[in-house]
């Protein structure tokens, strides 16, 4: 049950992010503020798809996946939080 909910978390996350993404982008405003946002945005949207591939290859025995998804995880999440 609990890993049923997690995916579904990150999932509707990736979701509502993306759509916002969408609607950024199809806005008429288009300066460099705006820009920065969906950039910004991106790198979120990102950092959720890999947590929730690095938690597949925690709770999967998949030993290969879990240093590279971890590293794009921590990657992503960063530059996110330095935009």
């Amino acid at each position: 049950m609990e890993n049923l909910l997690y995916s579904e978390v990150h999932l509707i996350c990736i979701i509502i992010v993306s759509l916002e993404i969408i609607q950024a982008i199809k806005s008429i405003d288009k300066s460099p503020g705006m820009r920065l946002f969906v950039i910004c945005f991106a790198f979120i949207d990102l950092s959720f798809v890999f947590n929730l591939l690095l938690w597949f290859a925690e709770n999967s025995g998949r030993p290969v996946l879990l240093v590279p998804a971890r590293q794009l995880y921590y990657l992503f999440f960063g530059l996110g939080a330095f935009t």
